[in-house]
């Protein structure tokens, strides 16, 4: 009978040896599978930044484009303005030319 109690409770030890076993094998598990999760979003953050980062890049050379385009557009209308109002004053100054040669002379 005693052989028989000894075995229980070996049994019985040897269950929560198996039972702990298996807690600590469950907490390394979860452990593990944060750490990963942790890994994931870690990379998931660092590819959004990365992106974002080329996104901007790309719109801030896509606008510097659109500025030179309306830059070069303005200088283009400048030039003209200049040259129509070299023109407008060579015939203004033909003008009074000779209107003062009508009126004077």
């Amino acid at each position: 009978m005693a052989d028989v109690v000894k075995q229980v409770q070996s049994a019985e030890t040897d269950a929560k040896n198996i039972i702990e076993e298996a807690r600590e094998t469950k907490r390394e598990e979860i452990r593990k599978a944060e750490k990963k999760a942790d890994n994931i979003i870690d990379q998931a953050e660092e590819t959004a930044e990365e992106k974002k980062e080329n996104e901007l890049k790309e719109y801030s050379e896509e606008l510097e484009e659109e500025k030179d385009e309306l830059l070069e557009d303005a200088e283009d209308q400048a030039s003209g303005l200049r040259d129509t109002a070299l023109d407008n004053r060579e015939k203004a100054v033909n003008f009074l030319e000779d209107r003062f040669e009508e009126d004077f002379l």
